[in-house]
């Protein structure tokens, strides 16, 4: 991974997101925005590896937000987060945010070893994927 890789945030609640900007500010610069017409200004403006976005946030929704992030940005990994869930139903979360596109779920962003190891493998494999495009 880059020395200060560059992330997006989007969620509005902060309490849920405050333990996520502290791991991922360990690791990268992060831009938290709490609404989607903000985080694509903020696409537009600079350069970010990676996004995450909360399952549930005020304006919008996570599937609507990864649909127009994937239209403007397609080779941008976005990770969505979770909501906690018994095991059962966050398999199902997963699946659907997968199958939507996005690069992974995180059922817990507590775990910050999880949280920097998908943002890692992210960003790694968009690299390897603009290698690739360029080769």
């Amino acid at each position: 991974m880059r020395d200060r890789t560059n992330v997006l945030l989007l969620g509005n609640d902060a309490t849920r997101i405050a333990p996520l900007l502290e791991t991922l500010g360990r690791a990268a610069r992060v831009c938290w925005v709490e609404d989607l017409p903000e985080a694509l200004q903020k696409l537009a403006q600079q350069d970010f590896q990676a996004v995450f976005v909360d399952w549930d946030f005020y304006c919008g929704s996570w599937r609507e937000a990864l649909q127009r992030i994937q239209e403007l940005y397609p080779a941008l990994p976005v990770i969505v987060l979770g909501t906690p869930q018994e095991d059962r139903l966050w398999e199902q979360q997963w699946k659907e945010a997968v199958e939507a596109g996005a690069f992974d779920l995180l059922p817990s962003i507590e775990n910050r070893m999880a949280v920097l190891l998908v943002l890692e493998q992210a960003v790694a494999s968009s690299e390897a994927r603009a290698r690739g495009a360029v080769a």
